[in-house]
């Protein structure tokens, strides 16, 4: 993202320093809102729906034969750091609550992850921020005690972005 916007700042005469994105990423879908503080370095914060679905529906092996409605709601930040043009690293946090059923029982809880992604950025027709990213997070579901549906472990990060800047 920040690269994005640093790219964007030689396209047009005024550097755009705001953007609202779709924020696709590997387990969740939802809006984010960046804001550039410098040519290198952007804030942003989000509010996804998150549905770890590589862990509930076993899709990477790692749940065995456990199936889960897991899901819920989360809040991001994170910091976008323009390495060279387009390229960018990007720490972030997020946390939030979910809720699963087992046996019949809903019962409700938290969800967390710390990742960082490294990716690249481009700006088309001065305005559409089109942006992705590979990574690693650590993140966790704890709803309804030790086991399944709560979790915690590494998994890839993966994000996909795009949105309008000005």
């Amino acid at each position: 993202m920040i690269s994005a916007l640093a790219l964007a700042a030689s396209l047009v005469s005024q550097a755009p320093s705001q953007a609202v994105v779709a924020d696709l990423g590997l387990h969740v879908l939802g809006v984010a809102y960046h804001r550039s503080y410098n040519e290198r370095v952007i804030g942003s914060v989000s509010v996804d729906l998150y549905v770890p679905w590589t862990f509930t529906q076993n899709s990477l092996g790692l749940s065995g034969t456990y199936r889960s409605d897991l899901a819920g709601i989360i809040a991001r930040a994170r910091v976008y750091f323009v390495l060279w043009r387009g390229l960018w690293v990007s720490p972030f946090l997020q946390g939030g609550v979910a809720r699963a059923t087992e046996a019949g029982v809903t019962t409700f809880g938290s969800v967390a992850a710390a990742g960082a992604t490294v990716g690249y950025a481009v700006v088309l027709w001065e305005h559409l921020l089109i942006s992705g990213g590979l990574g690693v997070q650590v993140h966790g579901a704890w709803v309804g005690g030790r086991s399944p549906p709560s979790f915690l472990g590494a998994w890839p990060a993966i994000d996909l972005i795009a949105g309008y800047i000005w």
